[in-house]
């Protein structure tokens, strides 16, 4: 239940919940439609981000909030995607170098923690460069990979290597721990932190929430919250429930509802909701 990648911004929620949206009337067995983006039409007040409505129904306010943690998750998760788009962006103006197989950047996650968009565009120019450079050692077994001006390496897939999450041509780009081993991740004191870590921020955001549904007590008044942050955590689904069934739940929420992956493929999952309170 745990999401790695966090979804694009919208000035509207409306393209993320419509499918939640249409879940909850096909579960209720009602035909609610949207009314109004909320937060969009009233921006100078604090508002949740949806009101529907339907003929002979009670109104629903629906604010949608993402749990993220640790707080600068999503600041070191996007410099993972600025320095990919640079790198390959970088590539490409040097002609079509690496387009007749897979090939994989891999770098130290670790090295991208903190750093400013205008630094790690900088990595990955640099680390581009070097390749380019190198290009004709990449098909070498081990490919390229030096500690400059971070560590990383660059190398050709082998087809043994690919599943069906690997396209025939591209570059992908894998991130690593360092320092970091399995049994580590499995460590009862580092799940205990995160769920501790987690557990301040649904509370924060619950009382946030709260606010905005204030005054609308004569709606249902809903809250749907979508969990993100590393995935090697290891925190179990039921352990995410629990922190949401635990905790105290002011009275201005009438329902909790939870996002999770329902996988289609061994690649690729579309949003399901749960109601866990």
């Amino acid at each position: 239940m745990i999401f790695s990648c966090f979804p694009a911004s919208k000035k509207c929620e409306w393209r993320d919940l419509i499918g939640f949206v249409n879940h909850y009337n096909n579960i209720s067995q009602k035909a609610y439609r949207r009314s109004k983006c909320l937060d969009v039409e009233l921006r100078n007040q604090k508002e949740p981000e949806l009101l529907l409505e339907a003929p002979g129904e009670v109104p629903i306010v629906i604010e949608r909030k993402s749990v993220v943690w640790p707080s600068e998750y999503l600041s070191d998760h996007a410099n993972e995607h600025d320095l990919y788009h640079t790198f390959v962006d970088r590539i490409r103006l040097r002609g079509n170098l690496f387009s007749d197989s897979a090939y994989q950047l891999t770098v130290n996650a670790e090295s991208l923690r903190g750093k400013g968009k205008r630094e790690v565009r900088n990595f990955a120019e640099q680390i581009a460069d070097f390749v380019v450079s190198a290009q004709f050692s990449v098909k070498s077994p081990n490919g390229i990979s030096n500690e400059d001006p971070i560590p990383w390496r660059f190398r050709h897939l082998s087809l043994h290597e690919r599943d069906e999450t690997v396209p025939d041509i591209g570059i992908g780009l894998v991130t690593h721990e360092k320092l970091e081993s399995f049994e580590s991740f499995q460590d009862l004191h580092r799940i205990t932190i995160a769920k501790s870590g987690y557990s301040d921020e649904f509370n924060r955001i619950v009382k946030a929430a709260a606010e905005k549904f204030t005054k609308y007590s004569d709606c249902e008044r809903l809250l749907v919250v979508q969990f993100f942050g590393n995935s090697s955590i290891y925190l179990q689904d039921e352990e995410i429930v629990e922190i949401i069934t635990t905790a105290q739940l002011p009275d201005a929420i009438d329902q909790v509802w939870l996002a999770r992956q329902e996988w289609i493929s061994e690649s690729d999952y579309e949003i399901a909701w749960d109601r866990v309170r």
